[in-house]
C-alpha cells in the first residue's frame, strides 16, 4: 500500500466544510396507542402525527390511552429535532405500559422515527453522533442507508444503552439516515403490569475537512496522516472505521475505484 502515500503526498491547505446535503424527503413521525377490553368493553385511542410542514424544526408530543374495568393500556411519545443543509439533529422518546387483573386486554404502544433523505453531490465526510438507551420489550437504533436501501451503518440498543461517535464516507448519491425508537406493553388476560421505554439522542453533520481525503488530523490540511488513516481504513475490518475509505461507488464496497477516488481528492488539494 505504500506506493499510495508516495503517490499523493503534498498536497496541503486550509478549507472548511465540504459539500452540503441536498434534502429530498421527511420522514418524521411519533405514534402513541393505547388500548384495554374486557367483557364489560373496549377502549382505544392513539395519536400519530407527523409535521405541518417539511423541513421545519419540530417539537411534539403524542399520547394513547385506554382503560377498561380489568385494565388499561397507555403510550407516549416525543421527538425534538431540526433538519439543515449542514446537520440532521434529533432526540426522541417512547414509553408503554399495561396492566390486566386477569380479566382484561391492555396494551401500550408508541415509536418515534426521525428519517432524512438526503443527496451529496460529491463525495464527503460525515460524522454519526448517537446515545440509544432501551429497557422492556424496546429497542432504539441509528441507520444510514445508500440509494440502494443498503445498510451502511447499523447499530441498536435492546437490553443496555450505546454510545456512538465515529465518521465516515459517503460518496456522490443519495442516502437516508433514521433514528428511531419504539416500546411495546401488552396483558392478555393474564394478571400483571409491564412496562417499557426508549429513547435516542443523535445527529449526522458534516465532518470538518476540505473533502473526503481529509480524515485525520489537523483538519483542512491533507498530509501523511491522511494517507496513513486511508489505509488503516481501507484494510480495517472493522466496518465503522472502513467507512472512511469509503470514498466512491458502489458505496459500502471497498476497491481500486475507492483508492482512485482517494488519489484524486487529495491531489486536488483544499480549496
Amino acid at each position: 500500500m505504500m506506493p499510495i502515500a508516495m503517490t499523493v503526498l503534498g498536497a496541503a491547505a486550509v478549507a472548511g466544510l465540504a459539500a452540503d446535503f441536498t434534502l429530498l424527503v421527511d420522514d418524521r413521525e411519533i405514534v402513541a396507542q393505547g388500548s384495554a377490553s374486557d367483557f364489560s368493553g373496549f377502549d382505544f385511542s392513539s395519536d400519530d402525527l407527523l409535521p405541518d410542514l417539511p423541513f421545519e424544526d419540530w417539537f411534539i408530543g403524542a399520547g394513547g390511552f385506554g382503560a377498561v374495568k380489568s385494565a388499561d393500556g397507555s403510550g407516549s411519545s416525543s421527538q425534538n429535532s431540526t433538519i439543515s443543509t449542514t446537520a440532521l439533529l434529533a432526540d426522541g422518546n417512547s414509553s408503554a405500559s399495561a396492566f390486566s387483573d386477569g380479566e382484561g386486554y391492555g396494551l401500550g404502544f408508541a415509536y418515534s422515527r426521525f428519517g432524512v433523505r438526503f443527496s451529496v453531490a460529491e463525495t464527503a465526510r460525515v460524522r454519526v453522533q448517537a446515545q440509544l438507551d432501551a429497557s422492556g420489550e424496546a429497542r432504539a437504533w441509528v441507520r444510514l442507508f445508500n440509494g440502494d436501501n443498503d445498510r451502511l451503518v447499523d447499530e441498536d440498543a435492546a437490553d443496555s444503552p450505546r454510545d456512538l461517535d465515529f465518521t465516515r464516507a459517503l460518496p456522490p448519491g443519495d442516502y437516508t439516515f433514521q433514528l428511531r425508537n419504539d416500546a411495546t406493553a401488552v396483558f392478555n388476560y393474564e394478571p400483571g403490569s409491564s412496562s417499557a421505554s426508549a429513547s435516542y439522542d443523535g445527529s449526522l453533520t458534516l465532518a470538518p475537512g476540505c473533502n473526503g481525503a481529509d480524515t485525520a488530523a489537523p483538519e483542512g490540511v491533507l498530509d501523511l496522516a491522511d494517507v496513513q488513516a486511508f489505509i488503516t481504513a481501507f484494510t480495517s475490518a472493522n466496518p465503522l472505521e472502513s467507512g472512511n475509505a469509503d470514498l466512491a461507488n458502489p458505496s459500502d464496497i471497498l476497491d481500486l475505484a475507492d483508492i482512485q477516488a482517494f488519489v484524486t481528492l487529495f491531489t486536488a488539494g483544499c480549496p
